[in-house]
């Protein structure tokens, strides 16, 4: 192992974290890199990890000095060991840069919503609580409802847009169960309830990519006779989506019931109330248009 051989140091209970290493490890080849989770480390080493933010974002250590840099640096440093240095210049200043930044360290203090860990916690390195991230991650969630319910509604009913504005509204009305949660617990309420928001677009998300392709395939006059035209199909597809977009909330929220501290008649609940009142959003502009 070289001299400048490098640890990255992940989160052992978040599932996403394990899967970004695996990747850093085995596709982004960065040179003599290898992983170990938190809770591989013990001692003056562990104090040293956690008192450099480990808790909050990954971490690499090199080996030969000890140096730690932590999140997106670290990242970057980790990259410069590798066969892609060529590509560090590109993140490292500049307008990219903010933005890389910023959407890691959005992600990595929002991991618990993202990945919810399917057991105890064993590296006891929840990430702190940050409100303006946590907020930005809230508004990215609600921005991507309104592109996906607006680009459906488009591509679906003829156009009409505004019967896909649904899901913001829907998140607000089940936010007023965040009340109900203990003070320090309401923010996480509601990042981890716009996040299942946003998971029951992908059916829909889905669906449209399945019509564009299925318009595409009518339009160059490559479709089987056998297979409908895609305005024929339109409605059923987008009802077949927003019938999975339920089961898909329910199970989410379901998972999620030890962060958000309601029993499980409160995940049917909020299930649906996400489920049936962008429903009444979409016909009551309906009626109104």
């Amino acid at each position: 192992m070289s001299a400048t051989a490098k640890i990255l140091v992940y989160d052992g209970d978040c599932r996403m974290c394990t899967s970004f290493s695996r990747l850093a490890e085995r596709r982004w080849l960065v040179g003599d890199a290898t992983r170990r989770p938190v809770d591989g480390f013990e001692g003056d080493a562990l104090v040293r990890l956690h008192e450099a933010g480990v808790h909050n974002e990954m971490a690499v250590i090199e080996e030969a000095t000890g140096e730690i840099r932590t999140g997106y640096d670290g990242i970057l440093w980790l990259m410069e060991s590798g066969r892609l240095r060529w590509l560090t210049p590109l993140f490292r200043r500049g307008p990219l840069a903010w933005l890389c930044r910023a959407d890691y360290r959005t992600i990595a203090y929002n991991r618990r919503i993202l990945s919810p860990p399917a057991r105890g916690i064993a590296c006891a390195c929840d990430p702190d609580l940050h409100v303006g991230f946590r907020w930005n991650f809230i508004g990215l969630c609600l921005a991507w409802m309104l592109l996906i319910g607006m680009a459906s509604a488009f591509t679906f009913l003829d156009r009409a847009w505004w019967l896909g504005l649904g899901l913001p509204p829907a998140w607000l009305l089940v936010t007023l169960g965040a009340r109900f949660s203990p003070p320090a617990q309401r923010l996480d309420y509601r990042g981890h309830t716009a996040f299942v928001g946003t998971l029951m677009t992908l059916p829909a998300a889905l669906a449209g990519i399945v019509y564009v392709a299925l318009a595409l395939l009518w339009a160059a006059d490559l479709a089987p006779a056998a297979l409908a035209r895609p305005t024929d199909v339109a409605t059923p597809m987008l009802a077949a989506a927003w019938a999975l977009a339920l089961p898909l909330a329910l199970r989410s929220l379901l998972g999620r019931l030890p962060r958000l501290g309601f029993p499980r008649w409160g995940a049917v609940l909020v299930a649906l109330v996400f489920w049936t009142a962008p429903l009444g959003v979409g016909f009551g502009l309906w009626a109104l248009m």
